[in-house]
């Protein structure tokens, strides 16, 4: 079901956070190594592929987008999926902000 303006606006902030987090962020970036150092990155590998996606924020927004899409699509009315993507909106909020200055 459709989903309102703002929640809307919500949901495409904690996108962009979550794609952040998968792909640039220094929280994540331990399980980002390993799986790298894992990975068979030779060209036109899997595993180059694979070591794209959780490296280019491009790149991973379009399959996360493909997993996002659908769940906001059918359950983005529901409260507590609301509440998470609002912490993520939050967050890439006040990271946008800190980007500014003060």
């Amino acid at each position: 079901m459709p989903i309102g303006v703002v929640p809307l606006v919500i949901y495409a902030l904690a996108f962009i956070r979550v794609v952040y987090l998968v792909t640039l962020d220094e929280i994540t970036e331990p399980a980002r190594d390993r799986l790298l150092g894992w990975l068979d990155d030779r060209p036109g590998t899997l595993g180059a592929f694979l070591a794209k996606l959780v490296t280019c924020p491009w790149c991973a927004s379009v399959w996360l987008g493909a997993i996002a899409a659908p769940v906001i699509w059918f359950w983005g009315d529901v409260g507590a999926l609301l509440v998470v993507a609002l912490c993520f909106a939050l967050s890439q909020v006040a990271g946008m902000l800190s980007d500014l200055g003060r």
